[in-house]
């Protein structure tokens, strides 16, 4: 009972919150608006890429709609369908759009949300518990309604409600078979049985319902015109009204056709009309006393029968849910739209009301209707075929209460029981009076020649002109222009008595003018104008020139592909570009302005020959391949300004995996490392639900000023931004060359690692490292190169002594080498001598020269001193070689004097004898002292001592000789 009371309290608060809302809905219904035909536009499997069968729709706060489908919930944005099936494999039997982050739906034995996550992707959640699933065997939920605080789910057999935290079941003692919103209440059937009315925390019966709804289901509850009335409607037992207090039939007709088509669904619209939606017949519309409007099936422009749901969306318009694809009903205010995919009475070439009957003018012949079917339910089956009159027929011409048919085969003339007089055998193109020099003269344009009507009424040719004539028009000169089917125009001027054309000028025609190829006429301000190759052109009189209307192309710049000017009022036209309308205010002179009428659309139109034929003072009828638009122009609404288009998503991304999905509102400005400097927008925009042609241009800021423009495109990559601030802008446009409001998307590409604050810091300090590391290489070097260039210096001196100290050297071993000689020669001389006087005295003895013989001895002995000559030797030896002494007594301590003298004399290289000489000994005894200093030196007997003692460098190892 508590959750019962607390259903009751959501229901009751949601009541008395909608109350104003619908108390004012219920006052504006009885003001009746004129319920215009729809256009219908069929979507097939093969284009959303879904199952046939689809249950529901129902549309968000952006203009996306959602579609139940048999194969999972179908999401259509304004650009494309994409599906989302249910992990379980479940169809969608109801959808609820909370918003567009959040969707609601509900199926077979299960129900839950759609999230749509940061990459615009929805993602599904069951709501069911394993413990509740068990309960709901072979159950469907056919019904969502949000309620305050959270969201009801209804299925056969249960209600559960989700307060958007936890889901809780609803106990109720009714097997219901739809939960149904009627007015400010809910009302509920029992299966195939009565309704009952949720109030006072239960569900009660209404009484007057006792079994007046046994064997049916109760499927739609409508409010009318009366506040707290409401129109049921049942599957098998028709439409019933209730008051309040009792229940009655209503409107017998439309119910026993919805008995016959067995209904199923419907809404009221907001343009105050019935639409109900029925298994076996289509849509029904109808006013709000029950008057059908129209029947929309397959017998004309329905793909199937089996209407499932049916919702109003934003827009006015109505999504139909089929049994086979889905339906788009598209209304225009001021736009009646009469198509049908199976048109068969050939394409409309022009239209007129004439006896109070719709004439066509198509190329299978001539088909009429009462105008009054074309305000309810008809079918192609209603138009009448006018017998006699097969073939092309081009246009109508009334005059003066007369109707006449410019056909292939002639001009007929219509009696008014619908039999034909055929006024003349030549082919035409159309019919028309002008007033020329003050009189009405009637004009049949046709095939060869112009031909004018004659008093008797029979139409004789004018001489003068041999061409084909399509249009004809007379301007205030009196001149009468002729518009040929192909090329050009023809200025005419007529004899007074106007039986022949007797002045002739072509206008174009590659006639070598400069004017296009084609002209078509058109007159404003009781001025003939003209219009070809999207430019407009008017008549010179002064010159007798054809010129630019510089008023109107200034104000037409926009207008493209220009195929037909229409007048509609005074100073205003109706223009067909391409597969647009404008509306034209122009009075002829000074002033032009054209304005996009909005819900008109010239496709299928007859290719080169567009036709727009007025109905009335109000009315006009665009001919077309497929059918025709009855419009009127005063309640047609002027094409405002597009709506701005949404972004869906934004992904940046860069090499390898590196991808992130970013906001897409961006509004904060979105910082995107460089590493993912590559984004791709995803844009769309929600409006009506047929993909009819979306039209998007876009530009990136800080890459490029100039916009881009893309026709049913909703995405773009820019690929290796640069690092910087950007702004992409995309906006919506239409037909018209109107934009809406731009939607911006700032964002900045940081710079790559290596350009950041950090590193510009660590290359800061790398600099001054590298700039300290080069200055201490670079003083090192210099310093390096400083001390080398001491080095050198010192070494060109020290060579420089050297070489002045090896010259001195050599110099002084010279010396010595010459004063040994010269001791040694002379010694040697005086020995020499003395041995010569001895062995003279020995053979050749006297007592005189015994005296002699002593006296040279003596001489000898007193002149010749070896030890001072020795001593000499061993000072300028010493002189010569420094420190040598020295390196031979610390080498080889065991040295004696003569030892050192030994060395001397053999270092200078003398000969023993030599030796002997200087030394003042003998031979021998150098011999002997040889060898003892072998044995001091510790000398090997393979080794020469000379050699040794030349060897050993009086410098080597001076520092560890004691010198004095």
């Amino acid at each position: 009972m508590k959750k019962i009371y607390y259903f009751y309290m959501i229901v009751k608060s949601d009541i008395m919150k909608n109350r104003l809302f619908l108390g004012l809905c219920l006052l504006l219904l009885p003001v009746q608006i004129y319920a215009w035909n729809p256009r219908v536009f069929n979507v097939v499997p093969k284009d959303y890429r879904g199952a046939n069968k689809n249950w529901c729709i129902d549309e968000d706060d952006q203009g996306t709609y959602y579609v139940g489908n048999d194969q999972g919930l179908l999401e259509f944005d304004g650009l494309s369908w994409k599906l989302h099936p249910i992990s379980t494999g479940s169809y969608v039997r109801s959808v609820e759009a909370y918003s567009h982050e959040v969707v609601f739906t509900g199926g077979f034995e299960d129900f839950g949300r759609w999230d749509r996550d940061i990459s615009g992707e929805l993602v599904y959640t069951s709501l069911i518990s394993s413990k509740d699933r068990s309960k709901l065997s072979d159950n469907d939920f056919w019904r969502i309604y949000q309620v305050p605080g959270g969201v009801l789910f209804q299925s056969f057999s249960s209600l559960y409600f989700y307060d958007f935290h936890r889901t809780r079941q609803i106990d109720s003692n009714l097997t219901i078979l739809f939960l149904i919103k009627v007015g400010d209440e809910f009302w509920a059937q029992e299966m195939s049985g009565d309704l009952y009315r949720f109030e006072n925390n239960a569900f009660h019966r209404i009484e007057q319902s006792r079994g007046l709804f046994n064997h049916t289901t109760v499927r739609v509850a409508l409010p009318t015109e009366k506040e707290g009335e409401c129109i049921i409607g049942t599957g098998t037992k028709g439409l019933w009204k209730y008051d309040g207090h009792t229940f009655s039939p209503w409107k017998e007709s439309l119910s026993r056709r919805m008995i016959d088509k067995e209904l199923n669904c419907g809404i009221l619209t907001s343009r105050n009309t019935y639409v109900f939606g029925t298994i076996l017949g289509g849509i029904y519309e109808t006013d709000l006393e029950g008057n059908i409007l129209r029947v929309i099936s397959t017998r004309n422009k329905l793909h199937n029968n089996s209407v499932l749901a049916l919702y109003e969306d934003s827009f006015d318009n109505v999504c139909v849910a089929l049994d086979q694809g889905l339906a788009y009903l598209s209304y225009s205010d001021g736009v009646d739209f009469h198509h049908s995919f199976k048109w068969d009475i050939g394409s409309v070439y022009d239209a007129c009301v004439w006896n109070g009957r719709l004439f066509l003018a198509t190329n299978q012949g001539v088909f009429h209707i009462a105008c009054s079917k074309l305000e309810g339910d008809y079918t192609l089956r209603d138009f009448d075929f006018l017998n006699g009159l097969k073939g092309q027929t081009w246009s109508f011409g009334k005059i003066r209460d007369r109707l006449y048919i410019c056909h292939n085969s002639g001009l007929y003339e219509v009696n008014r029981d619908m039999s034909l007089r055929q006024v003349t055998n030549m082919g035409g193109y159309h019919l028309k009076e002008v007033r020329l020099k003050d009189r009405s003269l009637i004009f049949y344009a046709s095939y060869y020649r112009l031909r004018k009507q004659t008093p008797e009424g029979t139409f004789a040719e004018l001489d003068g002109f041999n061409q084909g004539v399509y249009g004809v028009e007379s301007d205030y000169m009196n001149n009468l222009w002729l518009e040929h089917p192909l090329k050009g125009v023809y200025r005419c001027r007529l004899d007074a008595a106007n039986d022949r054309i007797v002045d002739t000028r072509l206008f174009g025609g590659n006639d070598g003018d400069g004017l296009p190829y084609r002209l078509q006429i058109f007159k404003v301000g009781g001025r003939v104008a003209f219009y070809g190759g999207d430019r407009f052109y008017r008549y010179n009189e002064f010159t007798d020139r054809i010129e630019p209307d510089s008023v109107l192309n200034s104000a037409g710049r926009d207008v493209k592909d220009l195929k037909l000017i229409f007048p509609v009022a005074e100073n205003e036209y109706g223009v067909i570009c391409g597969n647009i309308v404008w509306k034209l205010f122009y009075d002829g002179v000074h002033s032009a302005e054209f304005v996009p009428c909005g819900g008109v659309d010239s496709r299928n139109m007859l290719l080169g020959y567009e036709h727009v034929a007025r109905l009335d003072s109000s009315r006009f009828l665009l001919c077309r391949d497929d059918g025709f638009d009855i419009i009127r122009p005063d309640e047609i609404r002027l094409q405002e300004r597009p709506r701005p288009p949404r972004i869906v998503s934004c992904k940046s991304y860069g090499p390898g995996e590196n991808l992130r999905w970013l906001s897409p509102r961006g509004s904060e400005g979105e910082e995107i490392p460089f590493g993912r400097n590559s984004l791709q927008f995803r844009f769309t925009i929600g409006d009506a639900m047929p993909l009819d042609g979306r039209v998007f241009r876009y530009r990136l800021l800080g890459v490029e000023d100039e916009w881009t423009e893309v026709r049913n495109e909703g995405s773009h990559v820019f690929e290796r931004l640069a690092r910087g601030s950007y702004v992409f802008e995309v906006e919506a446009g239409n037909d018209f060359g109107r934009w809406s409001e731009p939607v911006r998307y700032p964002f900045t590409i940081l710079p790559p690692w290596y350009l950041t604050a950090w590193a510009y810091l660590g290359y800061v300090l790398s600099s001054v490292l590298v700039f300290a590391l080069v200055w201490l290489l670079v003083m090192r070097f210099y310093r390096r190169r400083y001390l080398r260039g001491l080095r050198l210096k010192e070494i060109v001196r020290l060579r420089t002594s050297n070489r002045k100290l090896a010259e001195e050297i050599q110099a002084r071993n010279a010396e010595l080498l010459s004063q040994g000689s010269t001791l040694v020669g002379r010694n040697e001389m005086i020995l020499h001598l003395r041995e010569m006087v001895n062995d003279f005295q020995r053979k050749y003895g006297s007592s005189t020269s015994a005296l002699l013989c002593n006296k040279v001895n003596t001489y000898v002995a007193t002149k010749m001193d070896s030890e001072n000559d020795l001593t000499l030797f061993l000072i300028k030896f010493e002189q010569t070689h420094a420190n040598y002494f020295h390196v031979l007594k610390h080498r080889f301590p065991d040295l004696t004097t003569n030892d050192l003298r030994l060395c001397a004399c053999l270092k200078m290289n003398l000969c023993t004898k030599e030796i002997a000489a200087l030394m003042g000994l003998s031979v021998r005894a150098i011999e002997n002292n040889r060898y003892r200093l072998r044995k001091k030196v510790g000398l090997s007997p393979d080794r020469n001592l000379n050699e040794f003692l030349l060897d050993i460098v009086p410098d080597d190892d001076r520092e560890d000789i004691p010198v004095e």
